[in-house]
């Protein structure tokens, strides 16, 4: 018999974070040097359909080795939804190990006490090593440096302020704040119909993006989760994963790698089609980070978990948070 959700880590969980880190790290080197795609969160600047459809595979590049490495550092850009989903999981997980009892209170405690610390840390480190760099106007006295130090990056000024990374913490922040209710929610109504009502609800939210009923002025901030509510069915659908395979570990184990590979590349194909067009852009991220997390699941326990250096993989994933954290302002320095 398998263990009961919330005993004990599961290695594949830790994969899929290194995975999503690797290909953030690539899209990030990519940024730096090559424009990016018309593809995965839009923005107000989008071009007619003809023009995003060609501009799938990168034409930066005359060599092919190149030019494949620009695409998968777009591809990479989808790596914060593989994150988004597996927070839905980790707290889904860890709250149904505990028979479901959940304290408001001490839920949001534990939270803070994860997040802050190294996130607060980062920012000494950053405007530390900003002294080095001709980067004026940042100092602790500053009222957008105090706002970051909370995690509040609700303004278009702060959204993307210091280190453009640092939005996923605020959209997390967020997800946090709304957890517990959630969570009763999906008890109150089953795994499906509440999957459901979150991935319309997240519709809704998109599709008032597009048509300006947003307080952000920019279409890609508010897509990328300035409001989180934009990126909730992909929370969710990690909560709801956590649901059914708790379920189903408690007899059978974990799912087949190869049946959940198949359709999770059947799932994220389909996403990356909804990315290119207006309509498919209020389903394409839940889809593509659902799709993902099922490709490397499948890479994982399909096989990769028994290769030399697994182990150090896994480590990748286990200080994602960290890595993710501090890596871009040393990529954007040193990109000149």
């Amino acid at each position: 018999m398998a263990d009961a959700p919330g005993t004990k880590r599961m290695a594949w969980v830790d994969a899929a974070k290194a995975f999503a880190l690797v290909g953030i790290l690539l899209n990030h080197v990519v940024e730096e040097v090559a424009p990016g795609p018309w593809f995965t969160n839009p923005g107000g600047g989008w071009p007619d359909f003809g023009t995003r459809l060609g501009r799938i595979w990168p034409e930066d590049f005359d060599s092919f080795f190149l030019s494949f490495g620009q695409f998968l550092g777009w591809l990479g850009d989808s790596g914060p939804g593989v994150f988004i989903l597996l927070s839905g999981f980790g707290l889904a997980w860890s709250a149904l190990g505990s028979d479901g009892l959940l304290s408001y209170p001490r839920f949001l405690r534990r939270r803070v006490a994860r997040i802050y610390p190294f996130y607060i840390a980062a920012h000494f480190v950053v405007l530390g090593l900003a002294l080095a760099f001709p980067l004026p106007d940042l100092h602790f006295g500053r009222k957008q440096v105090l706002f970051s130090l909370l995690g509040l990056r609700f303004t278009d000024g702060g959204f993307f302020f210091l280190n453009p990374s640092w939005w996923f913490v605020w959209t997390l922040l967020q997800l946090y704040l709304v957890f517990p209710l959630l969570f009763r929610a999906q008890r109150r109504l089953g795994p499906w119909t509440f999957l459901a009502a979150t991935v319309a609800l997240t519709m809704v939210f998109r599709g008032m993006g597009w048509a300006g009923i947003r307080f952000s002025d920019s279409l890609y901030f508010w897509m990328t989760g300035i409001f989180a509510g934009t990126r909730l069915a992909e929370f969710t659908a990690g909560m709801v994963i956590a649901q059914v395979l708790g379920a189903r570990m408690v007899t059978m184990g974990l799912p087949p790698p190869r049946h959940v590979f198949g359709l999770a590349v059947l799932v994220y194909l389909l996403g990356f089609g909804a990315s290119i067009t207006i309509p498919g852009t209020l389903v394409s991220n839940f889809l593509i980070s659902l799709g993902l997390t099922g490709i490397f699941y499948g890479l994982w326990e399909g096989g990769m978990k028994r290769l030399p250096g697994a182990a150090s993989f896994i480590w990748i994933g286990t200080q994602s948070y960290g890595i993710y954290l501090l890596h871009q302002p040393p990529l954007h320095w040193v990109a000149p």
